[in-house]
């Protein structure tokens, strides 16, 4: 290309972006660097208009954006222009001004460089690169919408009734979409980058429990390990050989592997109405796994599998809740003493599942599946320390547990939220020693939880 009219003769310019240069070495090193990068796709994916002029984060979904869709607009996306397109491929190449469909898979932008409001609860948050995390939970899912009006919102209620109450009423600038989802097991976004941070955390540590499974001794934290009984419980003995498959699966066993999966929620579904509360509690252990690995392998048909399984799970609630004689599913050990260690191992396990439900329910959407009875997030009654929990005898359970009692522990997330708060207030700073010396992993997730609320 010929250089401008009205130029030094000596300036060399790029065929492509027009940058001037001196040298002819430097010119032909440019021009190479320039045709690589042409095809790149720079910058972050632009939000539609009408979720720019609303100022409200866009899914960038297409055909329409989550927002667009729920409220009837007009999705329309605008395609920036090359500031300096190749004359050459001008007539080629010229993108369109507007575009009114954009690739759901397109990246979302890195929330870790989001100037953002900070707020206090990341000082409870681990130490660990957000980049990295963030790069592992947005292939969960595209952020999506919530609800619009907490009032107007279903409260998140554990699988089988365990604790009561799991849906906090979001803080105003918690939730990013102020609409609806219409898709269940959607990850929530969150404004605030701190709790987005925690979120991220949360998730990362959810899609650790199926390969957990695949040991005994390894068992998620909300899974006892019934070390006193020669055999596992049919359901948990079936899940753990599917954690197997799932952890080996392949291109060529992935079909087989959702056909098994399904068959066991199919499974569950039909003998809900015959099951015993012990058999409940079981079904519903497995099928949460169920849905994590159903998060983790997002396959073609994700989105009705998960509501297949969020279906079956509620179903599985409202038969547990009818079975006991309480009004609610989950108490605590000091409103209800357990007098045999497996009645122990059945109270803590439901309220093991009441806390894994709450934590799902802080990071995904669930809204369209509550359960029956509920209250605040103050009263879902905590988990006991890793080393009553783990007890492998009776004795070693006995003894960890009264040594537990007598350090007047936590009862109640309300109570741990009240500590956290006012750490520095007489007696909270003991328990809450007490607590972090002795908490599991479940333990930690609920830590993080505090930031929820």
């Amino acid at each position: 290309m010929s250089a401008p009219t009205g130029v030094p003769a000596f300036l060399g310019f790029c065929p492509i972006c027009q940058k001037a240069f001196t040298k002819e070495n430097s010119r032909h090193r440019h021009i190479s660097y320039c045709r690589r990068t042409q095809a790149k796709n720079k910058g972050r994916p632009k939000s539609c208009v009408a979720c720019s002029s609303s100022k409200t984060r866009c899914t960038f979904a297409k055909p329409q954006c989550a927002r667009c869709e729920s409220k009837g607009l007009s999705c329309v996306y605008i395609q920036l222009r090359q500031s300096n397109p190749n004359p050459n491929d001008a007539e080629n190449s010229q993108p369109s001004a507007l575009e009114t469909s954009m690739s759901f898979e397109e990246p979302i932008g890195d929330l870790a460089t989001t100037t953002l409001p900070l707020s206090d609860t990341l000082a409870i948050a681990l130490p660990l690169e957000s980049d990295d995390l963030l790069h592992d939970m947005t292939d969960l899912d595209q952020y999506m919408s919530f609800t619009s009006s907490t009032t107007s919102s279903h409260p998140f209620l554990s699988p089988i009734c365990l604790s009561a109450a799991i849906n906090p009423s979001p803080r105003p600038n918690d939730i990013a979409a102020p609409s609806k989802s219409r898709t269940a097991l959607v990850r929530l976004n969150y404004q605030d980058l701190a709790v987005e941070y925690i979120s991220d955390l949360t998730i990362y540590m959810l899609k650790s429990f199926p390969r957990m499974m695949l040991r005994r001794h390894t068992f998620p934290p909300f899974i006892h390990p019934y070390w006193h009984w020669s055999t596992l419980p049919e359901k948990l003995a079936s899940c753990m050989s599917i954690a197997h498959l799932f952890e080996a699966r392949t291109t060529e066993t992935h079909p087989f592997l959702w056909r098994v999966i399904d068959a066991e929620e199919q499974r569950f579904r039909e003998g809900t109405e015959t099951m015993s509360t012990y058999d409940i509690q079981w079904a519903s252990q497995a099928l949460m796994i169920y849905i994590i690995m159903a998060i983790v392998d997002r396959e073609s048909d994700h989105s009705a599998r998960c509501q297949r399984q969020l279906k079956t799970l509620e179903a599985l609630s409202l038969r547990h809740h009818a079975l006991l004689d309480t009004g609610f599913c989950s108490t605590t050990e000091e409103a209800r003493p357990s007098t045999t260690w497996d009645d122990w191992i059945f109270a803590e396990s439901n309220r093991r599942i009441g806390c894994l439900w709450f934590l799902i329910c802080r990071v995904f959407t669930t809204h369209d599946y509550p359960c029956p009875g509920f209250d605040t997030y103050e009263h879902i009654a905590l988990v006991s320390p890793k080393t009553v929990w783990e007890a492998r005898t009776q004795e070693e359970w006995l003894s960890e547990k009264a040594f537990h009692d007598i350090s007047c522990p936590f009862q109640v997330f309300g109570e741990l939220i009240e500590a956290k708060r006012r750490p520095n207030d007489a007696g909270n700073a003991q328990r809450l020693e007490t607590w972090e010396a002795g908490t599991d992993k479940l333990g930690l997730m609920m830590n993080l939880a505090v930031a929820f609320v």
